[in-house]
């Protein structure tokens, strides 16, 4: 100790004041870590930071004493007694180090300790101004670095200023529903659904769930959450919900804006209720179309029946004619039975060549010569109707005109095929209204998107086309 009175003044002064302004930092970093409520210091730091400012003091006491800077030099032999007191800021760094593990610590206990340990060496004057020098150095470094660390942490402010930013409502509380934290999003919606103040999570709550439809909002519960669709204000889905951390309890109430969502969902519904009258307008058009197609089969019976019956009566009545002996009268069995066969036999099931052959037949029996020229289309539905078609026409022959002969002319265009039918019978002297059979004969041809003509001058003829392209006709 005896060698600080051999400092200079200059150098007295210099490190005199150099203690002096870390005292002041040091005070400024008992103030800061007091401060930082988001921080929790340790009590124990706390008191070894003290200890640490008592060691600044006694030492720069000690400097300016044994020079007369500002005190005797009896004064610093006073002081010189007192020099075990930084005894305590190093055990209790010691302790710090050991419990925190923090490595500031052992800075100060490397620099404490040689203070102590020659104290009354030569060299201690070197060891005393060093080691007070780069605590207050390192202790100036620890303050920067803490300030800095303090910008860039966490605070209950940078908290608030974080979630008022959020677009989404934000509220919680304790577990008697203390407000922690609000968000400036929460308070702007209580505000629009005209709700108190939020003074407590639990009442805030309570008046969600009390609110009512009205020409500016629509509320709905869902289990704990509730949609609220607010006009020109969006959709919100407010939830309930309470927390457990670190076994204290907590309410979050959180208000999502789903207006994106929600108009989609309000699209899918309406998509999904015009779907189902979609629907049942199909379902209803099925129907009508079965009640068409059931219709339209029983028309086709009709139609069928009405040809053969037409064709045997007109046979019988040729036969009843010119019958010579009762003999011939065996010939008309066929004719009045088995009605069910013929129709089979002359349905669209039937081959082709196998019903123009039974027309033929049966024709040629009641006298009356059936003439082709050409050959009916390879499409047997074509050649169907051709064939109803000329049996019509030869019924016709037989019980309006009294033909004997019947010329039928299949021929084929670019885009139709055509049958054409006269007879050598005698022409009416007055067109008599369509019956039946022609109807029917116009019906097959709409059906497959074809024409019927009937020509009365300069002889009765039958003409009729159908696309090539018939079954999309049909189909359509």
């Amino acid at each position: 100790m005896l060698n600080l009175y051999t400092l200079s003044t200059l150098a007295s002064i210099f490190f005199t004041v150099f203690l002096l302004l870390g005292i002041v930092v040091q005070i400024m970093r008992l103030f800061f870590l007091r401060s930082q409520h988001e921080f929790f210091v340790p009590k124990l730091v706390l008191v070894n930071e003290i200890l640490l400012l008592f060691h600044f003091l006694f030492s720069s006491f000690l400097i300016s004493s044994t020079n007369h800077l500002f005190f005797s030099g009896i004064i610093g032999l006073f002081f010189e007694r007192l020099r075990f007191l930084s005894l305590a800021p190093l055990i209790l760094s010691v302790v710090c180090a050991f419990i925190y593990k923090e490595r500031r610590h052992m800075i100060n206990v490397l620099f404490l300790l040689p203070i102590l340990l020659f104290w009354n060496t030569a060299l201690f004057s070197a060891f005393f101004l060093s080691c007070n020098f780069l605590l207050v150095m390192s202790i100036s470094f620890l303050f920067s670095k803490e300030w800095e660390n303090s910008k860039r942490s966490v605070t209950l402010l940078s908290i608030k200023e974080t979630t008022d930013l959020l677009s989404d409502g934000i509220l919680y509380g304790d577990s008697k529903g203390k407000i922690l934290i609000e968000n400036r999003t929460m308070v702007l919606l209580s505000q629009t659904v005209e709700l108190n103040p939020i003074r407590n999570t639990e009442a805030f709550w309570e008046q969600l769930q009390k609110l009512q439809n009205s020409a500016d909002m629509t509320v709905r519960m869902l289990d704990n959450k509730l949609l609220l669709r607010l006009r020109n204000k969006g959709s919100w889905m407010i939830s309930y919900e309470k927390l457990t951390l670190q076994k204290k309890s907590y309410t979050q109430i959180l208000a999502l804006d789903i207006s994106d969502e929600d108009l989609l969902n309000k699209e899918i519904e309406d998509t999904n209720d015009t779907l189902e009258i979609t629907g049942k307008e199909i379902s209803e058009e099925i129907k009508n179309i079965e009640t068409l197609a059931h219709e339209r089969a029983i028309l086709q019976m009709k139609i069928q029946v009405h040809d053969m019956l037409g064709q045997r009566l007109s046979i019988l009545h040729q036969f009843l004619e010119n019958i010579d002996t009762p003999g011939d009268i065996s010939q008309l069995k066929p004719l009045l039975l088995d009605l069910n066969t013929a129709i089979k036999t002359n349905s669209r099931k039937a081959s082709v060549s196998g019903r123009l052959l039974a027309l033929k037949e049966s024709f040629e029996a009641a006298g009356l010569t059936i003439h082709m020229v050409g050959s009916l289309p390879e499409d047997t539905d074509i050649s169907g109707v051709f064939i109803e078609t000329l049996r019509e026409c030869a019924t016709n022959a037989i019980r309006h005109a009294g033909a004997k002969n019947i010329y039928a002319t299949l021929s084929e265009e670019t885009s139709d095929y055509l049958l054409s039918v006269r007879n050598d019978g005698g022409l009416p002297s007055k067109i008599k209204k369509e019956g039946g059979g022609i109807t029917g004969m116009r019906y097959r041809a709409r059906e497959w998107g074809g024409h019927l003509e009937i020509i009365t001058n300069p002889a009765f003829q039958v003409v009729l086309s159908i696309p090539k392209t018939k079954k999309e006709h049909k189909n359509d």
